[in-house]
């Protein structure tokens, strides 16, 4: 009985000390690690996971990369501040997205070396639809330039680069070298032109000449498996910007938008402008441009001319008409440019105020003789024949009048047969459009072949 009292008596003790020892180790912080210092002010980024699960054997556990991250990636840090190198600053910031370091830590660095301008957009999108964002910013050239900039400089010198997985996958000047009077693209917005569900950017830039500012425009996306510009330029269109493949051009664009304008619920890019400021681009006027997806690309769908008293403008709009087949409003615009009594005659750069009329006046009517045998109307064909062999007898397009009808008449009613013979005849003629080759370098120039441009 003794025995069995001190035992107890002793556990009653013992009890305290167990109970005091329990809490201290339930109350103890958990150690907590330092983390590691910045560099150059830049926040750390970790590629290792948080959460990784200890080993069965109790081992250290094998460290897994975040999300996002590609492995071997080094990280923002081990990267070091961007290169001064061009080509390698392209290697730099596909490593830095690869390494899934901070969008605005990467956008610091490049502003504090002096590759972006710090308030310009520093941005991301899923472009592709893969689930992961593109980076989107502007470098900026400026440093690589040793002269001034010029007076004429539009903003800065630059580029504009979108980086995702496996790098650089997109920059506006590609294949091209700095232009240091051209300022550096800038995104306008991101907006879905293409009807895919997925974001496109609408970049513009501007340069300027000795007397006229251009605004450039693309439009970026993903289509047939790549981030590409998908503005496509007629042949025509391309030779007046060669230098920028399918890359818009516009005179000094005093508005820009993006809204749907042709009514098929896709957002189009809408600009406004097209004078330019010197005297041998002629007289001119302003026109509205309408940019749309056609199902494969960003084409001009319309464009639209402020209204003009100028003969030779509606002469222009006559032809577009043509152009766009509408046969019927360019009948009514030719026969507008023959009888308008109050369209105004103006001096041409090769001729006289009354020699533009006469020459403007002969291409409607010869028009007018086209147009009809499209349909087989013969009668409607001979009545502007024959009103220009009294008007003007002895001119080219007169002549032209005749073969057309004669070779349209004898051949089958081939008409793109009669074309070719019409073509043939007024290239071996002199200047059969007189002043209508040149209105001034802003106007279209009215040749030979473009008379009768059925093919």
């Amino acid at each position: 009985m003794l025995k069995s009292r001190v035992i107890l008596t002793f556990m009653l003790l013992l009890l305290p000390t167990l109970a005091c020892g329990l809490a201290d180790q339930l109350l103890e912080p958990e150690a907590t690690v330092a983390p590691p210092p910045t560099v150059d002010g830049l926040a750390p980024t970790s590629t290792i996971a948080s959460d990784a699960p200890a080993t069965d054997d109790g081992a250290a556990p094998t460290p897994t990369l975040a999300v996002g991250s590609t492995p071997g990636a080094p990280t923002l840090e081990e990267l070091g501040e961007p290169p001064d190198s061009l080509a390698q600053l392209r290697d730099w910031v596909g490593r830095a997205h690869a390494a899934a370091a901070s969008l605005d830590d990467v956008c610091a660095a490049l502003a504090a070396a002096q590759w972006r301008q710090a308030q310009e957009t520093c941005d991301a999108a899923d472009l592709d639809g893969d689930a992961q964002e593109e980076w989107l910013f502007t470098i900026d050239f400026s440093r690589l330039q040793e002269e001034p900039l010029s007076p004429l400089q539009e903003g800065h010198p630059g580029d504009f680069w979108i980086v995702g997985d496996g790098g650089l996958l997109f920059q506006a000047r590609e294949g091209q070298e700095p232009d240091f009077f051209a300022g550096a693209p800038q995104p306008m917005q991101l907006v879905d032109m293409t009807g895919d569900d997925l974001p496109e950017v609408v970049s513009v830039f501007t340069t300027c000449g000795a007397h006229t500012c251009y605004g450039y425009y693309q439009v970026i996306g993903a289509h047939d498996g790549a981030i590409r510009n998908l503005v496509q330029l007629s042949p025509q269109e391309q030779e007046v910007e060669e230098s920028l493949p399918d890359t818009i051009g516009l005179a000094y664009v005093d508005r820009e938008e993006i809204r749907d304008a042709n009514g098929d619920d896709l957002p189009d890019l809408v600009i406004h402008g097209g004078i330019v400021g010197s005297a041998g681009a002629g007289i001119q006027r302003a026109r509205t441009e309408v940019w749309a997806w056609s199902g494969e690309a960003i084409t001009l769908e319309e464009q639209q001319w402020e209204e003009t008293e100028y003969r030779f403008h509606w002469l222009y709009n006559a032809n577009y008409a043509f152009e766009q087949e509408d046969y019927d409003l360019a009948a009514a615009q030719y026969e507008e440019v023959i009888i308008n009594p109050n369209l105004q005659d103006v001096e041409g750069i090769t001729g006289t105020a009354q020699e533009t009329r006469d020459y403007t006046r002969q291409f409607a009517g010869f028009r007018l003789t086209l147009l009809p045998l499209l349909r087989g109307d013969i009668t409607e064909s001979t009545r502007w024949r024959n009103w220009l062999q009294e008007e003007y007898p002895q001119a080219p397009m007169t002549a032209a009048a005749d073969r057309l009808f004669t070779e349209w008449d004898s051949n089958g009613n081939n008409l793109i047969a009669a074309c070719n013979a019409v073509t043939q005849l007024l290239e071996a003629a002199d200047n059969p459009t007189g002043p209508l080759t040149d209105m001034g370098y802003n106007n279209p120039s009215l040749t030979a072949e473009s008379v009768c441009p059925i093919e």
